[in-house]
C-alpha cells in the first residue's frame, strides 16, 4: 500500500510544499513580474500601454503556473511589503493607503491581512 501525501489546507502550506526547484523557476519570476507591473503603474499616465499590458499578461501567466490560492497569497504578501517599503499602493501606484483587494470604488481603504487586521 502506498502512503498518501497530505493535502495542504492553506495557501501558505501549498507555497511551502513547492519544491526548491519549482520555487526558483516560478516564484522568483512571478515576484519580478509583479514588481515590474507596480513600477510601471508608479510611472503614471505616461507609460506605454503595450509595455504595461505585456507586463500584466506575464504576471498573469506566471500566476497561472503557480496556481491558486498560492499565487494570490504570495501577491498579497508582496503587495504589503511593497507598500511598507515604498509608501505606494501597488494596485494603483499612488502614495497613501493600500487599496483592499476587489475595491474598484476608488476609495482608499486598508487592505486586510490574513488575520483580519489592517495591513
Amino acid at each position: 500500500m502506498m502512503p498518501t501525501e497530505a493535502v495542504p489546507s492553506t495557501a501558505g502550506e501549498q507555497v511551502e510544499n513547492l519544491s526548491h526547484a519549482v520555487a526558483r523557476r516560478r516564484i522568483g519570476p512571478y515576484r519580478t513580474a509583479l514588481a515590474q507591473v507596480w513600477t510601471l503603474l508608479e510611472a503614471g499616465p505616461g507609460i506605454d500601454p503595450g509595455k504595461c499590458g505585456a507586463a500584466i499578461r506575464e504576471a498573469a501567466r506566471l500566476a497561472g503556473l503557480l496556481g491558486e490560492p498560492a499565487a494570490s497569497a504570495l501577491r498579497r504578501r508582496w503587495e504589503r511589503e511593497h507598500h511598507r517599503e515604498t509608501g505606494r499602493c501597488p494596485r494603483c501606484g499612488e502614495r497613501g493607503e493600500l487599496h483592499a483587494e476587489g475595491d474598484d470604488s476608488g476609495h482608499l481603504i486598508p487592505a486586510q491581512s490574513p488575520g483580519g487586521r489592517a495591513a
